[in-house]
């Protein structure tokens, strides 16, 4: 790189993306608030991917999704890009959906997809922390588009439960299938896991969809609001 230095929301915009991984341009811009127009925004967005920093896939409608590349991962403390297969793709798409919605929940303070590599006992998909009667806490983020076997399924909850890096884990999913499966698996095991397990099931989840507040949940093995449980 020559004649060009990271100053200002340059390395700013940098660290974003490397916090999500793959987002929007378009939330990218909005979650930053930047005092400059959206043309401003759009132009220094150019000029990094013209430096070799970012990487910009094109969606549907033309909606344009921006990532790290190897050598703008060096300039975010978070540094993990993405794999482009397709089922990553959307998979990734909807994890950064995800958590960009919940951090404007009252409830919840700040978040972030997961590139923790060797730092935590299990990596999830995304990380919310939020507050409730005073009391912080963290809330692992498990984006499940897929149904897993029971054992693999088990084999996760089991590893949340052992670990101290998370206070609870979210599970999200679109398939009601799926939902069913989980939860019967969550019965069958100790107090242990459905104190720390939520599974919540929302059917319109897409990349650019998220109706968390109508979603259905199983906390403690009963079904709650979203409202009741972080409310």
């Amino acid at each position: 790189m020559t004649n060009f230095c990271l100053v200002d929301d340059y390395l700013d915009i940098l660290v974003e993306v490397g916090r999500w991984k793959i987002i929007p341009m378009k939330s990218l811009y909005e979650l930053k608030t930047p005092s400059q127009s959206y043309q401003m925004f759009c132009k220094k967005v150019r000029k990094l991917e013209e430096e070799g920093l970012l990487k910009s896939i094109l969606g549907s409608n033309k909606r344009k999704f921006l990532s790290l590349t190897m050598k703008g991962l060096k300039f975010s403390p978070f540094g993990k890009n993405f794999d482009q297969a397709e089922d990553s793709l959307n998979h990734d798409l909807i994890s950064t959906n995800i958590v960009t919605t919940l951090i404007n929940y009252k409830s919840f303070n700040s978040g972030q997809v997961c590139c923790y590599q060797d730092r935590v006992d299990v990596e999830p998909d995304g990380l919310i922390y939020g507050s409730k009667n005073g009391v912080d806490y963290s809330l692992a983020i498990e984006v499940e588009l897929t149904q897993k076997s029971k054992i693999r399924i088990v084999e996760k909850f089991n590893k949340y439960v052992s670990s101290d890096d998370f206070s609870y884990v979210l599970y999200v999913m679109n398939k009601e299938s799926a939902f069913r499966t989980y939860r019967k698996v969550l019965e069958g095991l100790n107090e242990n896991v459905s104190k720390k397990i939520i599974l919540m099931l929302d059917v319109s989840l897409n990349p650019m969809n998220f109706n968390y507040i109508d979603s259905k949940c199983v906390f403690q093995n009963k079904e709650k609001a979203f409202l009741e449980i972080f409310g």
